[in-house]
C-alpha cells in the first residue's frame, strides 16, 4: 500500500518497493510526507518572499534553490525522494550503512532525481581520522557537508528507544491499534531543534539554517 501511495500521490518508480533490501519495508507514507510539508510549513514562515497571486501571504519557497539535509536517509531515502517529488528542493542523504547508501542511490536513478538528491555516506575526512563509526554517528555534518557548503535545513526521523523493551512496548501498542482496525501511526509531529550549530558540535552556525526531527516516543507532550 505505501510503495502504491509513493507511485500514485508522489510519481515514484514503480520498481521501488522492489530496489530495497530484502526484509525492509516501506515507511508510512502519510506521516513521512505530513513531517516533509510541516518543513514547507517553517520555510514559509521564515521567508521574506511574498507570493505575487497572494497579497501579503508567504509562499512556500520551492525548487532547487531550497537546499535541505535529511539525517540518516536509510535504505528507502523517502524523506528526499518526497522533498524532490513535490517541492522540487535539492536534497543531501546522508548515511552510514552502505547497503543503505546502495539502496538509497538506486532509488535516486529510478526516480530520475540525480539532479536533485545526492546520497552521501557519512565517513572520514582522512585516513589519519580515527575515530570509529560510533563517533562519527554523532558528528552529524562532519564529513557530509563539503568546506563552505550551507543548506537551509535539516531533517531527522526518530524514534530512538532508550532501552530494547521500550521498543517491543511500543510496538506491541501499535500492533493492538492495528488489530482494532487501526492505522500504525508514528510521533509524526515536527519539532524544531534550532539552529545546525546546536545539533553538531562540528558544524559552523551558518551552515544550516534551520533544524528540526520528527518527536520521538520520549519527548514531551
Amino acid at each position: 500500500l505505501n510503495a502504491a501511495l509513493l507511485v500514485a500521490d508522489y510519481g515514484a518508480s514503480p520498481d521501488y518497493h522492489d530496489i530495497l533490501p530484502r526484509g525492509t519495508l516501506v515507511p508510512p507514507v502519510p506521516g513521512r510526507a505530513d513531517y516533509v510539508h510541516h518543513v514547507a510549513d517553517a520555510l514559509r514562515d521564515a521567508t521574506v518572499v511574498s507570493s505575487p497571486s497572494s497579497g501579503n501571504v508567504a509562499a512556500v519557497p520551492t525548487g532547487p534553490a531550497v537546499v535541505g539535509m535529511d539525517i540518516g536517509t536509510g535504505a528507502s531515502c523517502i524523506y528526499p525522494t518526497i522533498a524532490a517529488s513535490v517541492y522540487g528542493w535539492r536534497m543531501i542523504a546522508s548515511e552510514i550503512s552502505p547497503s543503505s547508501v546502495a539502496s538509497a542511490r538506486e532509488i535516486v536513478r529510478a526516480n530520475g532525481h540525480e539532479t536533485l538528491i545526492d546520497v552521501r555516506r557519512q565517513g572520514k575526512h582522512h585516513s589519519s581520522d580515527d575515530r570509529d563509526e560510533k563517533e562519527m554517528s554523532h558528528a552529524i555534518f562532519d564529513g557530509v557537508l563539503e568546506r563552505g557548503e550551507t543548506i537551509d535545513f535539516c531533517m531527522c526521523n526518530p524514534p530512538f528507544y532508550p532501552s530494547r523493551e521500550a521498543f517491543r512496548a511500543e510496538n506491541a501498542r501499535k500492533l493492538r491499534g492495528l488489530s482494532k482496525g487501526g492505522r500504525a501511526g508514528d510521533n509524526g509531529r515536527c519539532g524544531r531543534v534550532g539552529r545546525g550549530g546546536k545539533v553538531s558540535p562540528n558544524a559552523a552556525n551558518d551552515e544550516v539554517r534551520d533544524a528540526t526531527r520528527r518527536r520521538g516516543p520520549n519527548d514531551g507532550r
